[in-house]
């Protein structure tokens, strides 16, 4: 009885910290996924002709993800191109979110209390299509 006792407490802060460090990256993963979402999301706004401000975009991307509170600082929305096919000149836009993400159980990755998580989609401006 006093054998299983002492394994058994040599064992669960080890058992313990695996477990808040399987939480702790399932919680960022699912950031992750969120992050990119988000940037599909403004990204599909995107594509119409200045149908949707920046602004519009950036309220899209905050509203859909909704595993983490992202800024407004951390969304950027700029033009990277003009692509002319035929005669007709299109616009690519990079919308990209670079989030720093805050770990629940800071103690669990001792090395560092964040971690940058960043989604990036390029996007080309489709005119004559409305929303």
């Amino acid at each position: 009885m006093g054998q299983s006792l002492v394994e058994f407490c040599a064992v669960l802060p080890l058992a313990i910290l695996l477990f808040a460090a399987v939480i702790d990256g399932g919680y960022m993963m699912l950031v992750a996924i969120n992050i990119h979402t988000g940037v599909r999301e403004g990204a599909q706004l995107a594509l119409y002709d200045k149908a949707f401000s920046n602004d519009t975009i950036k309220k899209r991307i905050k509203d859909s993800v909704y595993a983490a509170p992202i800024a407004d600082s951390e969304i950027t929305i700029a033009q990277t191109a003009n692509i002319t096919i035929g005669s007709t000149v299109h616009q690519a836009y990079e919308i990209k979110v670079n989030h720093k993400h805050y770990f629940l159980l800071p103690f669990v990755f001792a090395a560092q209390s964040t971690i940058d998580l960043q989604s990036t989609i390029t996007s080309m401006v489709v005119t004559g299509l409305t929303p």
